[in-house]
């Protein structure tokens, strides 16, 4: 619930079949310089060792929106050629029509990054949208159908 409370890399397995990560996050965390700086390297090492993976899920509060940061991951991981999927966490806290108007700005961001990068970048197109504390979310069920999707 509060921005930076992952400070180490978690995984969880799922069905016996896959692992989710959580890596620590950064951005918005109440964190100390030194906190973000041993977050990058923790960051860094996970995605400079050779392991398989399906896709990273780049949370992003959609009241937030796509900052300078994710941006720099989003390089990060076309750099490692790794897939990447934006996932808009906290829709319910938008309004319909600012929800609408945040996805349209990203999904003009990625469009604009694929004519840029070409297949050089190795995002989906469109992100996921769900909301904080709806367990029927549409966009749950959304997220699920993606990952059993990658990981098969």
């Amino acid at each position: 619930q509060t921005p930076g409370k992952t400070q180490l890399v978690f995984f969880f397995t799922v069905d016996d079949s896959f692992y989710l990560v959580d890596l620590p996050g950064y951005g918005f965390a109440q964190t100390s310089r030194k906190q973000e700086e041993n977050f990058a390297r923790v960051t860094d090492q996970y995605f400079s060792q050779e392991r398989q993976r399906a896709a990273v899920l780049l949370l992003l509060d959609i009241r937030r929106g796509f900052g300078d940061l994710d941006l720099q991951m989003v390089d990060f991981l076309d750099y490692y050629h790794i897939p990447w999927q934006i996932v808009l966490t906290k829709a319910d806290k938008l309004s319909r029509s600012k929800q609408n108007d945040v996805r349209f700005k990203i999904i003009a961001e990625l469009k604009r990054r694929r004519e840029t990068l070409g297949e050089k970048s190795f995002h989906f197109d469109t992100p996921i949208m769900v909301s904080a504390n709806q367990a029927n979310d549409p966009g749950i069920e959304e997220l699920r159908r993606f990952i059993a999707s990658i990981v098969r």
